[in-house]
């Protein structure tokens, strides 16, 4: 058994559904993209110059994708990713032409805190850019005047990534903008779906291979249109099942945690979670002894050699925090495989 990494394909599994993202997002007007950077970066042409508010826990390519043609200032987010209202409200006067709005894990920021935010933007006239990518099932829009969501975060799929927004998007042109090629991601997937299922020892092999397609992403300068591929994938994924598949490994995780006083990063509940994110003490030991049991936690976001390493907020949130893995892939048996490694790991470290 093997949980969390990179997505593993089974081809033959492909069925079309009605409740795709396509149908999700029917409402708003869209421009289907190759990645949430590439989304980002379109959208950055129509901002206006100026200060633009980001949130001091953020993955560093946000940042130098705004560092280009923003001053930045940084307001503080709390451990538990709630965002503090009194030091956003702060950084707030009339240089500020736009504040970047994240829910993280699929948690919502507070009605509380949205309506104060509201009420600002009124009174400066800013721009609100909401990054969905973790919180697009929970709710597709709260006060975003756009939206950006990194679309490949959830489904199998080479590429993936979305602009979306209620007004038209008409100003933005996509003559000129390709769309992305076929890469051997789609090899890698399914390569790591016939390992899992004991069909061919490959391991190594689709390892190098995502490796290599993700750090050729972070070196990609050009934005591009979303892969014909990947566009006829998307509509073979239900948005209904993907939803209720991670809220029920949520919960079940959510009572594990809670018995065994491990510290859950997250408070609320019914919300559609991208992973399980906790807090725990020497969580680089964590994340070996559960990749030595087969079961790969992500971090988000590194921070050493960033722009956040010397942000005190930052630091406290990343020194501890690792994600569990409870996406659309797995069922109890996985949760259970899960709970029993984590229980061993804290058996072992009491002694």
């Amino acid at each position: 058994m093997e949980l969390g990494s990179d997505f593993e394909l089974d081809v033959s599994e492909l069925n079309y559904c009605n409740d795709h993202i396509f149908s999700y997002l029917e409402p708003y007007h869209t421009l289907y993209m190759d990645s949430g950077r590439s989304a980002a970066k379109l959208l950055n042409t129509m901002i206006p110059e100026g200060v633009i508010l980001l949130p001091s826990y953020i993955c560093d390519s946000v940042i130098s994708i705004y560092r280009e043609r923003f001053a930045i200032r940084f307001y503080k987010v709390h451990k538990n990713f709630m965002i503090d209202w009194g030091d956003l409200e702060s950084k707030l006067d009339n240089q500020v032409t736009a504040v970047y709005l994240m829910h993280y894990f699929g948690q919502l920021q507070s009605e509380e805190f949205l309506k104060k935010l509201d009420k600002k933007k009124q009174e400066y006239g800013f721009l609100i850019i909401e990054d969905t990518t973790h919180s697009i099932f929970t709710k597709s829009k709260t006060l975003g005047d756009y939206c950006i969501c990194s679309l490949r975060k959830w489904f199998p799929v080479m590429d993936g990534g979305v602009l979306y927004a209620e007004q038209s998007l008409d100003e933005i042109s996509l003559a000129g903008i390709q769309k992305k090629r076929p890469s051997a991601k789609l090899e890698a997937m399914i390569l790591k779906k016939l390992y899992l299922e004991g069909q061919l020892e490959c391991n190594a092999v689709y390892r190098k291979i995502f490796g290599e397609v993700e750090e050729k992403l972070n070196m990609q300068k050009k934005v591009y249109q979303m892969s014909d591929i990947s566009k006829a994938m998307l509509c073979c994924f239900s948005i209904s099942e993907i939803k209720r598949k991670r809220m029920e490994n949520y919960e079940n995780i959510a009572e594990f945690i809670s018995k065994n006083d491990l510290e859950s990063a997250l408070n609320g509940k019914g919300f559609v979670p991208l992973v399980y994110p906790i807090y725990i003490e020497d969580r680089d030991r964590f994340r070996k002894v559960m990749e030595q049991n087969r079961i790969y936690c992500a971090l988000h976001w590194p921070i050493k050699g960033t722009e956040l390493e010397k942000n005190y907020d930052a630091e406290i949130i990343y020194r501890n925090l690792i994600s569990l893995p409870i996406d659309q892939r797995y069922d109890k048996e996985h949760m259970a495989y899960m709970k029993e490694q984590i229980e061993c790991y804290l058996e072992m470290r009491s002694h």
